[in-house]
């Protein structure tokens, strides 16, 4: 099943409603819980996962709008898209027919220079889409980035959205649904805008070659040149590149050095142009219009492939956990600490991290942790249970990282997952003493400025402070080795004083 964008859009939006520690009360657990029944007997067994994902969104959506006044239903109208783009290839085609000052009165150079930048533009762009298209089959795929043209849709996107889903200041929550799409449609809406520029250059193209048809039905337009440094030889080898397109298209011929002085300005009276627009536009076509349609064509294809099969990643552990209660499951999560106890505080802070993670759909279970022992295969009795619908191998930050022993733990343990669930690897920071001394000395800091201490005592604990965080960073540079080495880059979290929204973002 392919997932439409404005389905994936809907998916995203729900997944922020449900993932939310404040809601506005207008979706409950219970809700959740029974949208997920409803699907399922909507749906069957059988249906793949990502219709099930998109038939479920949509029935929340439905629900909630029903109590919210219909406005999540326009989330997948964006005429001013269209709107704006129209505009965007109007302006192009009327400045481009409005380029009557390139002409000196009735005159049409030899070398048309703004004509002859337009088609070096367009070749630049035109080379430089190609390579780009094929560098990306020799160097492995990395993750968009935004430019300032799709930040400024972005921009627009958001306000579009804000205008046509609420009448009141967004929620916080409604605001993580804005940035997770932006940034799932990075590549989308560069397509968007690849499409408008591609369709505003040809329209800029055809809007200047039109003008001076147009004018010359009713104009006698004439030829010539002139130069205070180049010669007619100078001027014929250039012409011989810039007209040869034209020349190639139309089969004419481009005139010898010998005609060409004698159309030099002011001793030459030129000659009619007709011949030399023909040329001109030939080459606007070759060069302009033809290469860009083709860009066109490729961004527009792309574009609405991926419209209807929109690539939304259901791996995260929002979507394993419906995945494990579609399946009867219910939604438990495997902890393998290494070597250590997890405190009462720190059970309660991931427990409720993984409430958050996974929404509201489902009730979290913290199992029973696997504190391992000498034996580096202690880990394996956790994995008797079915269900779990991820692995969090909890490491101490105060203990020194190994390859022979962490490395190789987390290494059989993805090993025994085969991506079956996510491994998420953590150090946690809270055991780690100089880290502590780290936070300690801030707070010396801030109360020995309060109280006016002398130079002396603030300068001894900036040092402190700058050493503490010295061996902070080599221990957690120490660990991200090791770690990233086994295959699974660690999140290192202080699981004592757990920041749940900056945690969500890292671990989601």
């Amino acid at each position: 099943m392919a997932m439409t964008e404005n389905q994936a859009q809907h998916v995203l939006w729900v997944r922020a409603l449900e993932q939310t520690a404040n809601n506005d009360q207008i979706w409950s657990a219970q809700d959740a819980q029974a949208a997920t029944r409803a699907t399922q007997n909507m749906t069957g067994e059988n249906a793949p996962f990502d219709l099930f994902v998109a038939k479920r969104a949509q029935y929340v959506t439905e629900q909630v709008a029903k109590r919210t006044g219909g406005h999540v239903n326009q989330l997948s109208k964006r005429q001013s898209f269209a709107i704006l783009g129209w505009v965007l290839i109007v302006a192009a085609f009327t400045t481009g027919f409005m380029t009557d000052h390139l002409m000196a009165d009735r005159w049409v150079n030899v070398i048309e220079w703004p004509i002859v930048l337009l088609i070096t533009w367009n070749l630049i762009v035109v080379i430089y889409s190609v390579g780009r298209y094929l560098m990306s089959f020799f160097r492995p795929a990395t993750s968009p980035r935004n430019a300032w043209t799709t930040d400024m849709l972005e921009n627009w996107q958001r306000w579009d959205m804000l205008r046509l889903n609420s009448r009141k200041k967004p929620s916080t929550w409604f605001k993580t649904f804005e940035t997770q799409w932006q940034q799932n449609c990075i590549t989308l809406n560069t397509l968007r805008i690849s499409v408008v520029f591609h369709a505003a250059s040809i329209a800029f193209a055809i809007g200047a070659l039109g003008s001076l048809y147009i004018r010359g039905l009713f104009k006698a337009y004439r030829v010539g040149w002139e130069s205070t440094f180049l010669s007619a030889d100078t001027i014929h080898s250039l012409a011989s590149i810039v007209l040869a397109p034209g020349a190639w298209i139309f089969n004419m011929a481009i005139p010898n050095p010998e005609h060409i002085a004698g159309l030099q300005i002011p001793n030459g009276r030129g000659e009619f142009a007709a011949d030399w627009i023909h040329l001109y536009a030939g080459s606007i076509l070759v060069c302009v219009i033809i290469p860009r349609l083709v860009l066109l064509f490729i961004a527009g294809y792309s574009k609405v492939r991926m419209q209807r099969n929109f690539p939304l990643p259901l791996t995260s552990m929002y979507y394993t956990a419906l995945r494990s209660l579609r399946a009867g499951y219910q939604a438990t999560v495997l902890t393998i600490p290494f070597r250590y106890a997890l405190t009462t505080e720190m059970k309660s802070n991931l427990t409720q991290l993984l409430e958050r993670l996974h929404g509201l759909s489902s009730t979290v279970t913290l199992e029973q942790a696997v504190v391992m022992g000498h034996d580096v295969n202690d880990w394996k009795s956790g994995f008797d249970r079915e269900g779990y619908i991820a692995v969090f191998v909890i490491f101490n930050l105060a203990a020194t990282a190994e390859q022979d022993t962490h490395g190789r733990v987390m290494r059989n343990i993805l090993k025994e997952c085969n991506g079956r669930v996510p491994v998420i690897p953590i150090v946690d920071t809270s055991t780690y003493g100089n880290h502590n001394a780290y936070q300690n000395t801030n707070l010396n800091i801030k109360q020995n400025t309060n109280q006016n201490t002398n130079h002396t005592t603030h300068h001894k604990a900036h040092h402190n402070n700058d050493q503490n965080k010295v061996r902070f960073d080599q221990r957690c540079h120490q660990w991200r080795t090791v770690l990233d080495t086994a295959g699974s880059p660690p999140l290192f979290l202080d699981l004592l004083t757990l920041n749940r929204e900056d945690a969500q973002e890292s671990v989601a």
